[in-house]
């Protein structure tokens, strides 16, 4: 994708300003719609009724590489030059590497996250996130500035990313967002808060909600009654005949 290589480009080139106006666009071009893909159970069933989305510590996903980093330090060339022993260097750099893990840790307790998805018919999103087709999609408006200020694109690379330099306090955004290029196929976005807003939180307005193709009666009809309640348009995932594809059937009620 054009648009996200720029805006990764930019965000590792601490170029905020210009990876802020690529975000704008791009998310007008997505008709300011994102998703998330969910399971059928009680707790996702409340959040839709209550409004609500979960924030999570970085530390609780599935990923163990989020928000790894490497630290550029000039540390160990200036102790080769200076100090002339076999294996200080080494030394040193175990040393610097240990604070830039501690200093990891810690980062993964700051900030909170809830995930979101550009495309409502990713059938690897279904069956990753929504219980193998057996669950729902929810499409959320992100055109309010209440959300649309803390929202960002994730980058994707084949290596940790490099802090050039840790007095900038912008230095450290392209850490949060940035996954390994193993995940790319996901088209991830981001809210980010603050520690502070962790567990259940306000969410963007639901547009609609799209049960699975397995979604199982029973469910479906406990969706119904939820949408009929907020007046959410409800769709049905159906698998057009002889494709691999699949497409939205809304269901009337």
């Amino acid at each position: 994708m054009i648009w996200r290589d720029e805006y990764s480009r930019a965000i590792w080139g601490l170029d905020i300003n210009k990876a802020k106006r690529i975000k704008n666009q791009s998310l007008a071009d997505l008709g300011y719609s994102l998703y998330r893909y969910r399971s059928f159970n009680e707790n996702n069933l409340k959040a839709i009724e209550n409004e609500k989305m979960w924030m999570s510590y970085p530390k609780d996903f599935n990923d163990p590489f989020e928000f790894s980093f490497k630290l550029k330090s000039n540390i160990v060339d200036s102790a080769v030059k200076i100090v002339n022993i076999p294996g200080f260097a080494d030394e040193i750099a175990e040393i610097c590497n240990r604070k830039n893990e501690n200093f990891r840790q810690q980062t993964l307790q700051r900030f909170t996250l809830c995930c979101f998805m550009e495309d409502n018919k990713s059938k690897l999103m279904w069956s990753h996130y929504a219980d193998g087709h057996k669950g729902f999609c929810i499409e959320y408006d992100f055109s309010e500035s209440e959300f649309y200020d803390f929202v960002y694109p994730v980058c994707y690379r084949n290596s940790v990313y490099t802090v050039e330099n840790s007095d900038n306090r912008n230095c450290y955004l392209p850490v949060i967002i940035t996954k390994s290029a193993d995940w790319s196929y996901e088209n991830e976005w981001r809210v980010l808060f603050s520690s502070r807003k962790f567990g259940l939180q306000k969410a963007p307005r639901i547009r609609a909600i799209y049960l699975g193709v397995k979604t199982s009666d029973e469910d479906c009809q406990k969706m119904v009654e939820i949408c009929k309640k907020k007046t959410i348009d409800l769709y049905h995932m159906r698998i057009k005949p002889c494709t691999y594809e699949i497409f939205a059937e809304k269901i009337t009620f």
